[in-house]
């Protein structure tokens, strides 16, 4: 899988395939996330160390966490720094089994 960034470099046909990405992207209607009560569930979410499934790590500091909690039938995933500013979110099945985690991405031993 190559991975491409604009201030990096862009193929000619960039415009083209991220048009037609988008396009498909748009005409897809899924079942809308009611966002504000997500937020205002994750305003009062407690956290805990079983939560956190990821986490990294900059000398002795840890600078971001990822927790996974239920909400109504879906698992929603948090992207916190070490100071609770989110970085990410994003809604999971939660029969995700993670068959598809890149094991060598991470620290072993």
């Amino acid at each position: 899988m190559n991975r491409y960034h604009r201030k990096v470099f862009y193929p000619q046909e960039a415009g083209q395939e991220l048009e037609s990405i988008t396009k498909e992207l748009n005409s897809i209607k899924d079942e809308p996330v009611d966002i504000k009560s997500l937020l205002l569930y994750i305003k009062d979410l407690k956290i805990n160390s079983e939560n956190i499934f990821e986490y990294y790590k900059d000398n002795d500091y840890i600078a971001k966490i990822c927790v996974r909690f239920d909400w109504k039938n879906e698992s929603v995933i948090l992207c916190l720094t070490a100071n609770k500013t989110l970085v990410s979110v994003w809604i999971n099945s939660v029969e995700d089994t993670h068959e598809t985690l890149k094991k060598e991405l991470y620290v072993s031993q």
